[in-house]
């Protein structure tokens, strides 16, 4: 799979093969020769092209054994490797490592590679914990491993003795839970209701409204109208949820919304789009009730995020008072008819919601 990294190169991340042997065996001399965070230093690992095409071979057989690596331009960036418990009481558990090579860190390769491992994780129907263990002094590590939902489960006391010098070590893991995949987005079906409003799945006969709706003069100038091919594409992203909003009484349709990255490694679901109809009457919040529980509740989601143009005042001031937070502002990041806009990032947490639905 390709990736950009944020200086805009692209990387490839694939399962390591038997014919990367010869140029992982060159990769790991040279990250042995850089960093003083590995178990391993430099002349330590001898193994030979032929080993190590024995040793990818057995990754490769292994459904719940995993190698990564990250290539640019078709040399080897970075890497991952995971080993589960091979015993029925422990494989559903595993320990990884993962190392970059010194002049591509700081790209965000790292980040994607435990991406991956994460995903995989979910996706095998096996793997339920994922351990790892980082020298103590490794701040720049540590915090990628929280960031990516890593918790610390134990000191370890002179773990790492390099040069003669004690380094300790923390032990971190993560619970991994099959994600409740949406595979079967049959249009007209009812997704979730919360009292008298609820989303059902759009059909192509609400593509009309759908259209309608955002080109009409009090909407358009606040999102970025779609075509009816891009809408309708959405019904067969497993990704994304495409949902009008409408009330089972006589009211009938007040909306529809877009939602994103429902099988995001980082459990941050994007709420793309929000359009409410009937402006005034309470729905818009209503709205945001029923997605806020479907997100946290049903999708246990970490994280639901969403952008709105900084002019559009009203439609903040309801986010924020549904208890979004502010976390900055894309300045200029768009050119609507020779103008340039800005765009405010707000954001919920789970525990934000928790604390929000306390409060009622």
């Amino acid at each position: 799979m390709e990736y950009k990294l944020g200086n805009g190169a692209a990387i490839t991340i694939q399962k390591g093969k038997t014919e990367d042997a010869e140029a992982y065996v060159v990769y790991l001399k040279k990250i042995s020769e850089e960093s003083d965070f590995l178990t391993f230093g430099a002349g330590e690992l001898t193994m030979t092209v032929e080993e190590q095409r024995r040793r990818m071979q057995d990754f490769l057989d292994a459904s719940t054994d995993l190698c990564l690596l990250a290539k640019l331009k078709g040399e080897i960036v970075g890497n991952l490797t995971f080993r589960s418990g091979k015993r029925s009481r422990t494989a559903h558990a595993g320990e990884f490592g993962v190392s970059v090579r010194q002049k591509f860190q700081g790209l965000g390769i790292g980040e994607k590679l435990i991406s991956c491992l994460l995903d995989w994780a979910r996706e095998n129907g096996r793997t339920r914990k994922i351990n790892l263990r980082v020298r103590s002094d490794h701040n720049r590590a540590i915090r990628l491993y929280r960031k990516l939902g890593f918790k610390e489960e134990g000191r370890l006391e002179r773990e790492f003795c390099i040069n003669g010098i004690f380094f300790d070590a923390l032990a971190m893991g993560i619970k991994v839970e099959e994600k409740k995949l949406i595979t079967d987005k049959k249009q007209g079906d009812i997704i979730y209701q919360l009292g008298n409003i609820r989303m059902r799945h759009t059909t192509e006969n609400d593509l009309d409204f759908v259209l309608s709706t955002e080109q009409s003069e009090e909407n358009s100038r606040f999102i970025i109208p779609w075509s009816m091919e891009k809408h309708a594409s959405t019904f067969e992203d497993g990704d994304m949820i495409h949902a009008v909003l409408e009330s089972p009484d006589e009211t009938g349709i007040v909306g529809y919304a877009i939602l994103s990255g429902l099988h995001n490694p980082n459990d941050s679901v994007e709420l793309t789009r929000i359009v409410i109809t009937e402006k005034g009457k309470g729905w818009g919040k209503k709205a945001l009730h029923l997605i806020k529980e479907w997100v946290f509740e049903e999708r246990e989601a970490r994280r639901l995020w969403l952008d709105v143009k900084e002019y559009n005042t009203r439609a903040r001031h309801v986010y924020e008072a549904e208890g979004f937070i502010v976390e900055g502002i894309l300045r200029d990041c768009l050119k609507t008819d020779g103008e340039y806009e800005s765009l405010v990032l707000m954001s919920m947490l789970a525990h934000e919601y928790a604390d929000w639905k306390k409060k009622g």
